[in-house]
């Protein structure tokens, strides 16, 4: 017998007319999530009313049925990941796309027995969803749907692009007695490139730690790489899943990481790495930053014929003989530029010559005084002739 519900998803009572005599209820499958119930014997009087042997079954002329829910556990749960790509099988980005999923308990996802989730993608083309908390002795199905949970296998892009889901190996997840984490997969196959999607390429990021003699050396620091559009380091790119990249060394002396970057159908992508904070902010030439940074690549360029790129940063420590020769110099130089140089001292040779000039005890040279009194002497000699001339 099956049983209607009420729009509270209450059960829906059904009336039967009945003769005297003893009757079984059999419930043939319960609904979703719910055990089947034992079968209940009951009997109709003469005066219509029942009885069972069933503890709280029969009540007065009702018999009832009731269904108990299927175990939960919190370690059964339904993973679902959703891959973009073209009919080729080409991998393909969305810029910014909300997709939406749920469970159902038919094949044909008429029956929708879980909220919807959102498939978000921003510059990437795989987006994963988690459904917890699910009965265990069930099968579920995955199904696309719209945000609403209508359900359908097909679907449009904003532009009109077509795309059908294609699931490898079917949309059916079973969760057994003893619960457990499923993972199903499927995928968005494309009939034509939709706008705001782009092909994917990959940049390979390492970091390197040097110690001050060149050799590698362990650390527990994070580290960033900045991933901008222009050679200035000014715009971090806007084409790439991630534009500030942590580069976690984990007591080692190396950190990779793998950036997707966005190239426009037929198009291409410059992008240009450095060393930066945690904001983004380039550090290679702050006084702050204890190491000198090298970067193999200054620019990258992705298009159809160039995929995948690779980028290594080397962070070097400085010597600390070197600051402390440098620091000494500076002290050196400052000091020779404010030491005054001395002038040389010229021993006088002893002059046998002998003169009739009387000491006076005044070592005063005269012989500026006697040139410019013969310089007197013949000014004035010039004016007097030259007054006798104009007589």
């Amino acid at each position: 017998m099956f049983f209607d519900k009420n729009e509270d998803g209450s059960a829906k009572a059904h009336k039967v007319k009945l003769s005297p005599g003893t009757y079984q209820l059999v419930e043939e499958s319960a609904p979703f999530g719910y055990l089947t119930a034992d079968p209940i014997t009951f009997t109709v009087g003469e005066n219509g009313s029942v009885s069972s042997e069933t503890e709280g079954a029969a009540v007065g002329q009702k018999v009832t049925m009731k269904d108990a829910a299927k175990e939960k556990s919190v370690s059964s749960s339904i993973s679902v990941t959703k891959r973009l790509k073209t009919v080729a099988g080409e991998d393909i980005l969305a810029a910014e796309e909300t997709f939406y999923v749920a469970l159902y308990a038919d094949e044909g996802c008429t029956q929708r027995v879980s909220d919807v989730k959102a498939l978000t993608f921003k510059m990437d083309s795989v987006s994963t969803v988690t459904f917890t908390d699910l009965a265990v002795d069930t099968t579920y199905y995955i199904g696309e749907c719209t945000v609403d949970g209508v359900n359908y296998l097909k679907g449009q892009t904003a532009d009109g692009t077509t795309y059908a889901a294609m699931f490898s190996n079917g949309n059916s997840v079973e969760i057994g007695s003893n619960g457990g984490n499923k993972a199903v997969e499927f995928e968005n196959r494309f009939v034509k490139f939709p706008d705001g999607f782009y092909k994917e390429a990959l940049l390979n990021l390492t970091k390197q730690l040097k110690s001050s003699d060149g050799e590698d050396k362990n650390s527990a620091e994070t580290f960033y790489a900045g991933i901008f559009a222009d050679e200035d380091y000014t715009k971090l790119s806007d084409q790439v899943s991630q534009n500030i990249v942590p580069l976690n060394l984990n007591v080692n002396s190396s950190a990779d990481a793998q950036i997707k970057v966005a190239i426009a159908d037929s198009g291409s992508t410059t992008l240009y790495v450095t060393e930066v904070d945690a904001d983004g902010n380039p550090v290679g030439n702050a006084d702050s930053f204890e190491y000198d940074l090298s970067v193999d690549t200054e620019s990258i360029t992705f298009n159809e014929s160039n995929k995948v790129a690779s980028v290594t940063l080397v962070n070097q420590e400085r010597a600390e003989d070197e600051d402390e020769d440098t620091e000494e110099e500076e002290i050196k130089e400052k000091i020779t530029k404010n030491t005054p140089t001395p002038t040389s001292s010229v021993t006088p040779t002893k002059s046998t010559q002998t003169t009739n000039s009387v000491k006076t005890g005044d070592n005063t040279p005269i012989g500026i005084f006697v040139v410019l009194l013969i310089a007197a002497i013949a000014v004035i000699g010039g004016g007097i002739c030259l007054k006798r001339r104009k007589k």
